[in-house]
C-alpha cells in the first residue's frame, strides 16, 4: 500500500468534517496455478485505490499475478466480471453494519510510509 496512511476513526460529531476521500482500501484474493503442481495458489493483497479497476490494475502488476500461470491455466482474481480476481472488496463494504456505522477508514496521501515487518513462524502458547 505504498503513498497511503490509513487510519480508523470513530464516527461522531467532530468527524463530520470528513468529505468523501479519493481513494479507497480494497482486499484482493488472487489465485494462480504453476506447472505440474495439482493446487491453486493464493495471495492476498490491499490496495489503495480509486475505485475497483485501479486495484485489479495493481494486482496484475504483482509478481504473484505475473509468474503463477501458464498457458491454460491463468493467474485470477475471481467472482469479478470481466476479469478472473479470486476475490476484491472494499473494505468498508465488508464490515459489520453495526461498525459502519461507528468507524470509518481515513485514507490520506503520505510520503514517509513505513512497511510493515512481516514475522512468520509458530509461537507457544505459553510464550505468548
Amino acid at each position: 500500500m505504498d503513498g497511503y496512511a490509513v487510519k480508523v476513526y470513530e464516527k461522531d460529531q467532530t468527524t463530520a468534517h470528513v468529505t468523501e476521500q479519493k481513494a479507497k482500501l480494497f482486499f484482493i484474493n488472487l489465485g494462480g496455478y504453476k506447472e505440474n503442481e495439482f493446487e491453486e495458489f493464493h495471495y492476498k493483497m490491499l490496495a489503495a485505490c480509486e475505485n475497483k479497476s485501479v486495484a485489479i490494475q495493481r494486482a496484475k502488476e504483482s509478481a504473484f499475478y505475473k509468474h503463477t500461470g501458464f498457458k491454460s491455466a491463468n493467474s485470477h482474481i475471481d467472482d469479478k466480471y470481466g476479469v478472473d480476481v479470486d476475490d476484491i472488496f472494499e473494505i468498508e463494504d465488508i464490515l459489520a453494519p453495526l461498525l459502519k456505522e461507528k468507524y470509518g477508514l481515513l485514507l490520506s496521501p503520505s510520503s514517509n510510509v513505513v512497511e510493515d515487518s512481516l514475522n512468520m513462524g509458530y509461537f507457544k502458547l505459553e510464550k505468548l
